[in-house]
């Protein structure tokens, strides 16, 4: 009696699993899973057309089939028998491509392994789903496959595979740094910026001699007093906070508003200026300068500068 058994050999996860809702002949076939393929649509240049996954299949004819040089030619059928088109998938055999999702097995050309390489292809396009699929017996010369007689139900193996759509890796690594970025932004410019960078309070400083300049400051987060040209770019000036330039000769280094506790301003003076309050004989109010103040300000130059804090 000429006779092939067909085994999974088993590879990391076993793969003698049971299909659920199957009728008894299906319950005593053994199931080749190819567990979840997956695939993802084209994104610059990262792509991945098809979702491919191979399993080994043991082979072995007695030799009363070897010596009859036997044969039997298997396809993919579904629950019904239908045969499988090659519409979602295709089926190949030893790295090669199986025309109409059928293959042949010579007993002359099995080696002494009695190993088949299955692989199974899903095709772009093809709907989501989990597939119960069945290899089935065609063409043969054969008494027996396995443990099963050729009769009217020529099913021999279950074949079960899941298929599901991702997102592309880049596409996905874009899009969770573009969330990282947007919510930094989105923090940064509603609590972070203005811990960092603090904004003054509302008021002015009026320049009385050697010229007059009044400057209000509010929302500001350092006025200069300079003698040279500044621009600011306007990415610093959105991240950062504006700031106000205020050009004359008389200010040979540049004097700094900046924000202060409260109402008060604090100030960054050059090492050669002096600095003084005409309202107060103390140093010790000169930390800040106080609203409603009058100041004077002396240059390495001996130019006298006077202002008022508004």
């Amino acid at each position: 009696m000429k006779i092939i058994n067909i085994l999974l050999i088993l590879i990391g996860l076993s793969l003698f699993t049971s299909c659920a809702d199957i009728s008894e002949r299906e319950a005593q076939l053994d199931c080749l899973n190819f567990g979840c393929l997956e695939y993802y649509k084209p994104f610059l240049g990262v792509r991945k057309d098809t979702a491919l996954i191979e399993k080994k299949l043991s082979i072995g004819f007695n030799d009363f089939a070897k010596e009859q040089q036997a044969y039997v030619t298997l396809f993919v059928v579904d629950k019904e028998g239908n045969t499988i088109n090659d519409a979602c998938f295709q089926l190949l055999v030893n790295n090669k491509l199986c025309s109409s999702n059928s293959f042949s097995i010579q007993a002359s050309e099995i080696d002494s392994s009695n190993v088949v390489k299955v692989a199974i292809k899903i095709l772009p396009g093809a709907a989501q789903k989990k597939e119960y699929l069945y290899l089935a017996v065609k063409n043969h010369n054969l008494d027996r496959v396995g443990n099963f007689d050729l009769g009217s139900d020529n099913r021999v193996m279950a074949v079960q595979y899941e298929y599901n759509e991702v997102f592309n890796p880049l596409a996905l690594s874009l899009f969770i740094f573009a969330v990282v970025v947007l919510s930094f932004i989105i923090l940064w410019f509603l609590i972070l910026r203005n811990l960092v960078y603090p904004k003054m309070k509302k008021g002015k400083i009026t320049i009385n001699d050697p010229y007059f300049k009044s400057i209000k400051y509010k929302g500001v987060r350092k006025v200069v007093f300079t003698n040279n040209k500044y621009s600011q770019s306007g990415f610093d000036k959105l991240f950062r906070g504006r700031i106000l330039f205020n050009q004359n000769p008389v200010w040979t280094k540049d004097f700094i508003l900046l924000p202060g506790s409260k109402k008060d301003v604090k100030y960054k003076l050059p090492l050669e200026f002096e600095i003084s309050n005409q309202d107060h004989d103390s140093n010790d109010f000169l930390s800040t300068l106080k609203k409603f103040n009058n100041y004077t300000i002396v240059t390495e130059e001996k130019i006298k500068i006077e202002f008022t804090n508004n």
